[in-house]
């Protein structure tokens, strides 16, 4: 899955250099994701997290 600045809603903008997603994940698991910057402020970071099943609901 990939988002792209002014192309896609789901990438939004909260500020100058500051963006985020919101996703509704369904699996359990270790989620992976980089972003990527291209232009003057080019560069990129990778990181994940992890997601449990409750055991509320």
């Amino acid at each position: 899955m990939a988002f792209v600045w002014g192309t896609d809603s789901e990438l939004v903008r909260d500020s100058t250099g500051t963006f985020r997603v919101d996703l509704i994940l369904a699996d359990s698991g270790r989620h992976h994701y980089r972003w990527e910057a291209t232009g003057s402020a080019h560069g990129a970071e990778e990181a994940s997290f992890d997601v449990r099943t409750s055991n509320v609901v």
